[in-house]
């Protein structure tokens, strides 16, 4: 009796058990991708959109979990692009009736608008006014190759005739993730007619001191071509990569007198400035993490970087004529989308330089003029709070930022004619506010404007206190 009964205990217990071993069974059974559905609304071309997610017929993973997970990466991938509308899909057990563990995956897209030209007069207080052109072709005939010509005209006032000069102008095509093999390549042709134009307070013998006055003024063009790729590690670790050559030539000068403050020419060739070479070779490249998302027009994540760039330049014209100098910037970013009407971010980096000065390090500080700060090394930290002002529905998004930032920088590289003005250590600090819009329909595209103060330094009925700039990308 006693054996019965045991017996039908065990039977009952292995009744029991055996779903349960079934279904744990089912939910770590390897599952391949047999089919794949697109349903896509636009010209994005299927084959583009299979690699650009690495998804093809036959692949398998451990599990259903794990494949839907990958599928969710994959669909946060394609929504950072900004390209696209819409993105979703569905998994689907190609036979439900079967045993077998193959799954059809459906994908649904619809593509934004990426075709436009826009035209801008854009304004900078550190070049004056603008007249350019962006035509912008993302996701170019569907391949999601990224497609940018720009160019454009700077204009601003002369300080000391008062006529309208050309300070610079550039025109620039760049390609954006050309396939080839296994790796993306970007191409980009730049030319530019540049002119340096750094600024001091110059002490006069008669000890008149003149604000924040032009002491040097360097007229050049410029023709460089690079191409880049960036080559994945693991999950969100990458490598990047981007040679360049480049010339520069028809150079003219200008330098301030030191006992008039006037300027006056100078043998500007390469071979008598020691921040221009003829020929120059730049190996750019970086180690990052990015695991930053786009979630609706805030983003959520963080983002480290570092970089370095080794440069060969020659000159034929001086005694050595061979100059070789580096830089390692690095840098890391934190956005957190607080509710859908907040998003808090900062940015912190660091750059050195070695044989060589960088110039224009203002730009790194909103409010502050970008030749003010020069030297070969530096820190800079932001703050931004973005706040959606404005939401109009199927329509666009009106975003303002207050945000604060500032800068310290060393400056041992001073030139002899920079004795009477530059400081080895500036400490420089600035606020202001980003206003930026989005249009739903062109989620590639970010019109912002910027007014930024230099809380440091001159008066506030000072022009050289305020920044202002209209521009069609991000601060960072």
């Amino acid at each position: 009796m006693k054996m019965t009964i045991f017996r039908v205990l065990l039977i009952l217990s292995a009744l029991i058990s055996f779903p349960i071993i079934l279904s744990g069974n089912s939910m770590t059974q390897p599952v391949v991708v047999s089919e794949i559905s697109t349903e896509i609304d636009g010209s994005t071309k299927r084959s583009a959109l299979l690699r650009k997610i690495d998804l093809f017929e036959g692949m398998r993973f451990d599990s259903l979990e794990s494949l839907a997970e990958y599928m969710d990466s994959a669909v946060q991938d394609l929504v950072n692009m900004r390209v696209f509308e819409e993105v979703d899909y569905s998994i689907e057990k190609k036979d439900a009736q079967s045993e077998s563990w193959e799954y059809k995956v459906s994908l649904h897209i619809k593509d934004s608008i990426t075709f436009y030209p826009i035209p801008y007069p854009k304004y900078n207080s550190n070049t004056g006014g603008r007249l350019g052109l962006h035509l912008y072709y993302y996701n170019m005939f569907g391949t999601l190759i990224d497609g940018d010509l720009s160019g454009n005209i700077d204009i601003i006032k002369d300080e000391e005739s008062g006529r309208i000069t050309i300070p610079g102008w550039h025109i620039t095509p760049l390609i954006e993730g050309i396939p080839i093999g296994n790796m993306d390549i970007d191409l980009k042709y730049s030319h530019k007619f540049i002119t340096d134009s750094p600024r001091g307070d110059l002490v006069l013998p008669s000890e008149v001191i003149l604000e924040n006055t032009i002491i040097k003024k360097d007229s050049y063009h410029n023709d460089s071509v690079s191409a880049g790729t960036e080559i994945s590690i693991s999950d969100d670790f990458y490598y990047r990569m981007a040679p360049e050559i480049g010339f520069n030539y028809a150079v003219t000068g200008f330098k301030a007198d030191q006992a008039t403050g006037e300027l006056v020419p100078y043998e500007a060739t390469p071979g008598e400035n020691p921040d221009l070479d003829i020929m120059y070779f730049n190996w750019n490249h970086s180690l990052g993490y990015d695991s930053v998302d786009w979630i609706g027009n805030f983003r959520n994540g963080f983002a480290a970087e570092l970089k370095n760039t080794l440069t060969l330049s020659t000159d034929f014209l001086r005694e050595a004529p061979l100059h070789f100098s580096s830089s390692i910037e690095g840098e890391v970013k934190y956005f957190w989308r607080i509710n859908k009407h907040f998003d808090l971010s900062a940015l912190a980096g660091a750059m050195i330089s070695f044989n060589r000065r960088m110039e224009d390090l203002g730009s790194k500080i909103r409010g502050v003029r970008d030749e003010q700060l020069f030297g070969d090394k530096a820190l800079f930290f932001s703050l931004d709070l973005s706040i959606s002002a404005i939401d109009w529905d199927g329509i666009g998004e009106l975003l303002i930022i207050p945000y604060f930032n500032l800068g310290y920088v060393r400056n041992d590289m001073i030139r002899d004619y920079e004795m009477n003005f530059a400081e080895k250590d500036s400490f420089v600090y600035g606020t202001g506010l980003d206003v930026v819009l989005y249009i739903d329909k062109l989620n590639a595209l970010t019109l912002r404007g910027t007014v930024g103060i230099d809380l440091g330094q001159y008066n506030w009925d000072s022009g050289d206190k305020w920044e202002i700039d209209i521009d069609t990308s991000l601060s960072y």
